[in-house]
């Protein structure tokens, strides 16, 4: 076992190696990336007519009759369903871009009912509003603390060995790199996020007061038109 994965290891390597340096003979990188591409599976002939099993390169595996039928049967329900849903994701954006077309061009519209189809169909048009961080910095100057409230989210990879659970908590304490991280490393074992919450009542207070103007395109407001669909009669 050991013995078949580092000799997997070492032609993955190789292969590796024969793209960076490019094959002699002619052939450009692109033409040797394109070959891998093509040469990533073999195909092997099954006992089933024009079913054949897709396998890495250089390996035999050794698989029952029975096994291979299996698979092929849970493999074709999968594909067929998997365009079934596929068909059925299009025609429903399309459906949807239909219905949202006729409740902007019919004011008041919202949606239908049917009891004979059981169902209730509701469009609801809402908000969504987009703020640039840095505009709304700079439009609301020492007063951003009073209006923003800022959430400061750290994720830490914990590879075995480097890391546990008691030392991440003591990373966040004392800094990552007390723990003997090299500083350029820290990068790539720690995530930084920020998300920030706008009170947006209390800055239109503010600004219909006068006392803020916002920058133009500190905030982006676009329309969203959610298609929702329940039963009319639950349990049926």
């Amino acid at each position: 076992m050991e013995k078949n994965l580092v000799s997997l290891v070492q032609r993955e390597r190789e292969k590796d190696l024969a793209l960076k340096r490019g094959k002699k003979g002619g052939n450009t990188m692109t033409e040797i990336v394109e070959k891998k591409k093509k040469e990533r599976f073999e195909t092997v002939p099954t006992h089933l007519p024009d079913i054949n099993l897709r396998v890495e390169p250089e390996t035999k595996p050794t698989i029952l009759q029975k096994v291979i039928e299996r698979f092929y049967r849970f493999a074709k329900q999968y594909a067929r369903t998997y365009w079934q849903i596929k068909k059925a994701d299009k025609n429903q954006g399309q459906l949807k871009e239909k219905i949202v077309g006729m409740v902007k061009a019919n004011e008041g519209l919202r949606g239908l009912t049917s009891k004979k189809d059981n169902f209730i169909l509701t469009v609801s048009p809402r908000e969504d509003v987009t703020w640039n961080k840095d505009l709304l910095e700079d439009s609301l100057g020492i007063i951003y603390p009073a209006i923003v409230r800022e959430e400061l989210k750290i994720s830490i990879l914990t590879p075995g060995g480097l890391l546990n659970k008691e030392s991440v908590i003591k990373a966040i304490t004392d800094a990552v790199s007390s723990l003997g991280i090299p500083s350029e490393e820290i990068v790539k074992v720690m995530k930084v996020k920020t998300d920030f919450a706008v009170d947006e009542k209390k800055l239109e207070e503010m600004i219909k007061e006068g006392r803020v103007t916002l920058l133009p395109d500190t905030k982006t407001v676009g329309i969203e038109w959610p298609v929702k669909v329940d039963k009319l009669e639950k349990g049926k």
